[in-house]
């Protein structure tokens, strides 16, 4: 099928379900229907492209925000609030910082992404270990790409402080962006696809399911507010709604909110146990995985001191 120009569904017609079956029979309504997969994959990815350039187009006419909104989920009456944000050097400062604190101002329940506390310290806020669900040597593995990548992600860091005011604009603008909006497909579609053809996680989604299910399980009948990245957040929202196809997450985030409600300390016991295990799992990965970069910095010295080895 020859794909429109123009998008057949619009961005708030796609987001309206969280289903795949859903989401074909929206187009067939349209007069839209697919000969196999990989043409409604096609459609889809094409019609939520141009509407996600469109409202970004959008979103940069907008004035700078005044006040972060987050987002909600709505699961039997109970309230689950999400903030997704930036978290790095610049928007770990100034208004976007000041933005964020004023918005977990009395809510109720108030949890963290691991590692958050660091740049949006709160005294109410606990941190969740969400690096648990992953091995030693999976964390091991991210850490050996982010490694490979180093000079990609110098460059970008570089790019953001050397045009500081116009980051830290662009991050303000954004900040009410819906944090659905991002991928090149709807995550619901993303997550159907994955389940059909026999899946495991992804580094980010399993600590996304995770979240999802601690906030689920702590405080069980009470609303709860959760500090996240933005890509979390999508996520957290598609396994709030639809739950998470892995018993082990399910009940690692279980045992672990029994543990905060029922001891405290044991509960930062085991965040600090974790949170160890990470950083020696990705420090040891990103070393291994930046030392190319390394040898070929050090090679013309390396090279210096052997040639006046061998001349004496």
């Amino acid at each position: 099928m020859k794909q429109c120009d123009a998008p057949i569904l619009t961005y708030d017609e796609i987001t309206r379900f969280d289903c795949i079956n859903s989401l074909i029979s929206a187009y067939s309504q349209k007069g839209f229907d697919f000969k196999d997969t990989g043409s409604f994959l096609g459609q889809v990815k094409h019609d939520w492209s141009l509407e996600v350039n469109r409202m970004e187009l959008e979103n940069l006419k907008n004035p700078i925000a005044e006040r972060f909104q987050g987002e909600e989920v709505e699961i039997d009456g109970l309230r689950y609030k999400l903030f997704g944000i930036k978290h790095d050097l610049i928007s770990g400062s100034g208004k976007y910082k000041r933005l964020v604190i004023d918005a977990l101002d009395n809510q109720r329940n108030l949890l963290y992404e691991s590692g958050l506390s660091l740049i949006f310290f709160r005294p109410d806020a606990t941190e969740i270990p969400d690096f648990c669900v992953n091995s030693f040597m999976k964390s091991f593995k991210e850490g050996a790409e982010c490694g490979i990548t180093l000079p990609l992600f110098f460059s970008y860091m570089f790019s953001r402080h050397s045009q500081k005011s116009r980051s830290v604009e662009m991050d303000l603008k954004e900040i009410n962006f819906p944090s659905e909006a991002r991928g090149e497909l709807p995550f619901y579609v993303h997550m159907g696809e994955k389940e059909r053809n026999g899946f495991s996680y992804s580094h980010s989604e399993a600590r996304s399911a995770y979240q999802a299910e601690f906030m689920r399980a702590y405080k069980s009948g009470e609303e709860k507010t959760l500090l996240a990245g933005k890509n979390h957040s999508r996520q957290i929202k598609y396994f709030l709604r639809r739950g998470v196809k892995n018993t082990r997450i399910v009940d690692l985030a279980q045992n672990h909110a029994e543990v905060l409600t029922n001891n405290p300390e044991r509960f930062k016991w085991i965040n600090r146990m974790y949170t160890a295990k990470e950083s020696a799992a990705i420090l040891s990965g990103g070393i291994v995985g930046a030392s190319p970069y390394f040898i070929l910095m050090t090679m013309p010295e390396i090279l210096r001191i052997l040639n006046e080895s061998l001349n004496k």
